[in-house]
């Protein structure tokens, strides 16, 4: 069957605003009487109508959530939406891995050392590994 491509995308445009459900592309593809390859043959997916009307249910779907986690008495939804609206650093706070960039709690001299000093370190380094008998 040949469709129009204004047909199309007026029934692209009712199913995502007829399921607020829909949010991904191929969540239209399989609601609508066209193929798949059809839908891409005509660039359904690149129109801007296709992708707000998308990105208005994704929203709604957001902003549904988040009001069911604000009411909610399970910690795991409250710890989700509070990283969801968190600043940085109460996000890096709540965060299970803390990463610590320190030396035992010495910061870390980040000076250059010349060509000298590094040759010097190093060699004194060898003679004190050759003296303990570390071959390792």
């Amino acid at each position: 069957m040949a469709y129009k491509t204004p047909d199309m995308i007026k029934k692209c445009l009712e199913v995502i605003r007829g399921d607020k459900s829909i949010v991904f592309i191929e969540d239209i593809i399989v609601s609508v009487p066209f193929s798949k390859a059809t839908f891409y043959n005509y660039k359904l997916d690149e129109l801007d109508d296709i992708k707000e009307a998308l990105e208005a249910n994704k929203i709604k779907t957001k902003n549904t959530l988040r009001k069911s986690w604000a009411i909610s008495k399970s910690p795991v939804l409250q710890i989700a939406l509070y990283k969801l609206i968190a600043t940085d650093e109460e996000y890096d706070r709540l965060n299970t891995q803390k990463l610590d960039h320190s030396n035992k709690g010495e910061k870390f001299d980040f000076n250059p050392m010349s060509d000298d000093e590094l040759a010097s370190k190093i060699n004194a380094y060898l003679a004190a590994k050759a003296g303990s008998g570390d071959t390792a």
